[in-house]
């Protein structure tokens, strides 16, 4: 009897020890991971009717939406087939600062030809975006939108429509914020021009 309480109690002590083991773990090592690849390029955009050349990320403007659940590991695989430098920043995510895509403050951006990997577990809920901060790529088209379904969801709630809306112009972005910077009426006189030609609205519309 005594050899039988002896076994029983050190097989308890191992089971104990094993579930608090497993308590103390960070939850990412045990979550889902939800992987995405992103291939940000420069390809051919029309918006206003007139091709020209923009960023896209997986072929298409903007990017797509990256649809997470409360709990999940978040990967992203960025891969920049551009000649210059690119970065991702997760608008209003909270993320470690290794991965918060301000380039040279908190990140380093990713080089022509590489592949950067961006690793989080989401820890909020709700709609957000995400976006370059490098050289005005957000402007040509380096933006996307992401969504964070709670792990509970009620009985009978509505999907979730995500509306990405901006606005465009084809003009060369940094010539847009030189001529913004001189408070040129240049862009007013456009926006005239295209109010009055009742350009119809553009928009991106995801049912989730």
């Amino acid at each position: 009897m005594t050899l039988f309480l002896h076994k029983f109690s050190n097989s308890l002590f191992i089971f104990l020890s094993c579930l608090f083991f497993i308590s103390i773990l960070p939850a990412e090592i045990y979550a889902k991971e939800v992987i995405y690849h992103l291939n940000i390029a420069k390809g051919p955009v029309n918006v206003t009717g007139e091709t020209i050349e923009a960023i896209t990320i997986n072929g298409q403007m903007s990017g797509p939406t990256l649809v997470f659940t409360e709990g999940d590991t978040a990967v992203m695989k960025v891969t920049n087939t551009m000649p210059v430098p690119a970065t991702i920043h997760w608008h209003g995510l909270l993320v470690p600062n290794a991965v918060d895509g301000v380039p040279y403050v908190t990140t380093l951006p990713a080089l022509p030809g590489k592949t950067e990997i961006y690793r989080f577990p989401p820890i909020q809920t709700g709609t957000y975006w995400y976006h370059s901060h490098f050289g005005l790529q957000e402007q040509y088209g380096l933006k996307g939108t992401i969504v964070i379904k709670p792990k509970k969801m009620k009985e009978n709630t509505p999907k979730d429509i995500v509306l990405s809306i901006g606005d465009w112009n084809n003009e060369v972005p940094s010539h847009s914020l030189r001529s913004l910077k001189r408070n040129s009426p240049y862009f007013t006189l456009k926006k005239i021009k295209c109010r009055a030609s009742l350009v119809p609205l553009k928009a991106k519309v995801l049912v989730i």
